[in-house]
């Protein structure tokens, strides 16, 4: 069983930023990268995302890219597209792009129990 003191230091930065979005709402790689201190990494950020060992725990899919856009997801953009949805997030017409008010517009914290 997979465990977040087994990712590195830098992944539970990122799974911590990922798991403190609500539902509903969306942030962005870039946002997650400056939050946890390394605003250049936000490739980083994606790679440790999409190796979340905890995809029903940490809702990886609420991150998106800066311009809206869905970015990647483990279980393809259909899927990602489609939890967002049920989530209750809006896209701009047909494409894969969420409307800025589901953007957050502060960095929750969260906390991990070991």
């Amino acid at each position: 069983m997979p465990r977040i003191d087994h990712c590195s230091k830098f992944q539970q930065k990122v799974l911590r930023a990922a798991s403190a979005i609500p539902r509903g709402k969306v942030s962005t790689y870039q946002r997650i990268a400056k939050q946890i201190g390394k605003p250049k990494a936000v490739r980083a950020v994606g790679r440790a995302l999409a190796n979340n060992p905890f995809p029903l725990i940490i809702p990886c899919h609420r991150v998106i890219r800066s311009d809206g856009s869905l970015g990647g997801y483990q279980e393809g953009l259909k899927m990602k597209r489609a939890l967002l949805k049920k989530e209750g997030v809006l896209f701009l017409g047909h494409k894969n792009s969420v409307r800025s008010c589901h953007l957050l517009r502060h960095a929750p914290v969260a906390k991990f129990v070991r």
